[in-house]
């Protein structure tokens, strides 16, 4: 919950002072970043969904840990 209010309140903030002190260019700077880094997280969050499950459900320590390092 504080992670999300805390992006809330950055993403706005990042965007209220590129909008009064910037350019466009600027602003469309920060909008493909933004674009490039949400892709990235969203690559980073479906591995997560698919390898948590299996990592989870393994009991055996050492499996756990030869199967985190093959990955």
């Amino acid at each position: 919950m504080f992670s999300a209010i805390w992006q809330l309140v950055s993403n706005y903030s990042d965007k209220f002072f590129l909008e009064k002190y910037g350019t466009a260019t600027d602003l469309s700077y920060y909008y493909l970043a933004f674009s490039l880094g949400n892709v990235l997280y969203m690559i980073c969050l479906a591995f997560q969904n698919v390898w948590m499950p299996e990592f989870l459900r393994e009991k055996d320590l050492k499996v756990n840990v030869n199967r985190t390092n093959n990955v």
